[in-house]
């Protein structure tokens, strides 16, 4: 006959172990490859005029001037499909303008994303002819584009002091100002009130079993409430240096405070300065960090480590993204060691000017001297935003892993596995707003179900409303 126990589970185990135990709520979130390439559709617009004709090639082929004409007006009017044919027919007249040929030239090559070669064909020309301001103000054009903001706005500067028409100039402030703005300091703020019935991330289950024996679990070890303030801060600085290359420097808090349960106070702070690379189509960075963690009021933990990250736009509408960081974790009260590797990739499909899509997969490697806190994860994560007419914006992802420890459990001798499920859908409306203070509705669910479900299988379901300002 077995005899079964029904023992706090406290008595059997140091305090020191199941506060370091992996089911503890101290797991960060992930920070995924996220896009951040600028739209190119955010080049300020010209003014144009119409113009409509007909001609055809013979009429064309003997008149120089009509060619000199019309290669004009293609440029003018976006229509640079036109360009290398024209360009064909006036290089075999002899008094063609090569001034007007490179001009043409550019501007085609601008137009088919050539942008390196049509900014160094613009550069030669102006170095050869520096009096052709409208030249000037191309390549002012692509250099912002291509993100050279500082050798765009010494182009523009150059501008400024000419008898140029007025809404030439004006077109030069706005530029000016959106490179300024780029380059100034971004803050990001964030705050909410939150309830968590399960703060913990504890499995209800009561009872555990160790063998044949029954344990009963104490009220620590069960899900507890919480009650408290959520916030982010976020503080970045781009700066251009020279061409396509810049210092990035960011600094990441991140907080959750609760008023009725304070040992499971969390404070997150990551400081990085590394180096950005960026032009029309493409950002690389390599970026150097150092975190720091406090959780149940004390210090927790130091990480330090490199985050790459590389994006590349595919075409106006696809975009794709990379992220991998290497580190290692030191905690205060132990000397356990964590070393991280994390690959992610996402991509990014713009529907409609209202609304994207993107699809991402993460691999995450987690090592420590213990092989049952030693695990792999993998997962995939699906997300749509859209404005729906000119009422809401909605953001909704949805994201799938699974999760495969290395060594037996402390209590069951067997591996863990987890599948964990994650849904977020938020709300808002940026209309909605006091000082440029944005409230947005989230709803978040979370799962796991694990192999041990004693210890790591549960849900929980959290509706907060946040507030959100961006400078």
């Amino acid at each position: 006959m077995n005899i079964k126990y029904y023992l706090p589970l406290i008595y059997l185990l140091p305090t020191s172990i199941l506060a370091q135990h992996p089911n503890t709520a101290i797991d960060r979130e992930l920070k995924v490859a996220i896009p951040k390439l600028t739209e190119l559709s955010a080049t300020i617009s010209e003014n144009k005029e119409d113009y409509s004709t007909e001609i055809n090639d013979e009429q064309l082929a003997d008149n120089p001037n009509l060619i000199s004409h019309f290669l004009n007006l293609a440029i003018d009017q976006r229509q640079e499909v036109l360009i290398p044919k024209l360009i064909e027919m006036y290089r075999k007249h002899p008094q063609r303008d090569l001034i007007l040929v490179d001009y043409a030239q550019g501007a085609y090559l601008h137009s088919i994303q050539e942008y390196k070669k049509a900014i160094q064909l613009y550069a030669n020309l102006l170095e050869k002819h520096p009096y052709l301001d409208k030249v000037r103000f191309k390549l002012a054009q692509w250099l912002f584009e291509d993100s050279q903001l500082h050798n765009a706005n010494e182009q523009f500067n150059q501008l400024k002091n000419k008898n140029l028409p007025v809404f030439v100039n004006n077109q030069i402030y706005l530029y000016q100002n959106s490179i300024k703005e780029r380059q100034d300091i971004n803050l990001n703020v964030k705050f909410s009130y939150i309830k968590d019935d399960n703060i913990n991330n504890a499995s209800s289950e009561p009872y555990i079993y160790i063998g044949s024996t029954k344990f009963k679990k104490t009220e620590s070890s069960l899900p507890q409430k919480a009650e408290g303030i959520q916030y982010h801060l976020n503080v970045s600085k781009i700066h251009n240096i020279t061409n396509n290359h810049n210092l990035y420097i960011e600094n990441e808090l991140d907080g959750k405070y609760y008023w009725n349960n304070k040992k499971y106070n969390d404070i997150n702070n990551t400081f990085y300065l590394g180096y950005q690379y960026q032009d029309s189509n493409r950002r690389l960075a390599f970026l150097p960090y150092y975190e720091k963690r406090w959780y149940a009021q004390k210090q927790y933990s130091n990480e330090s480590g490199v985050r790459l990250e590389f994006d590349r736009r595919l075409s106006n509408q696809w975009q794709f993204s990379t992220s991998s960081e290497f580190a290692q974790t030191s905690y205060k009260n132990s000397n356990l060691k964590r070393n991280k590797q994390l690959y992610s990739g996402t991509l990014v499909h713009r529907l409609s000017p209202k609304t994207v899509l993107y699809l991402g997969s993460d691999i995450l490697f987690e090592n420590t001297q213990q092989k049952r806190d030693s695990s792999n994860r993998y997962s995939l994560r699906f997300g749509a935003s859209s404005q729906i007419k000119n009422l809401f914006s909605t953001q909704v992802t949805l994201q799938v892993a699974k999760r495969y420890f290395k060594g037996n459990d402390l209590f069951v001798a067997k591996k863990r596995k987890d599948t964990e499920w994650n849904f977020s859908a938020t709300i808002w409306k940026k209309e909605w707003n006091l000082w440029g203070i944005i409230p947005k509705l989230n709803y978040r669910y979370q799962k796991i179900d694990s192999n041990i479900p004693e210890f790591f299988s549960f849900d929980k379901h959290q509706l907060n409303l946040f507030f959100e300002k961006e400078y």
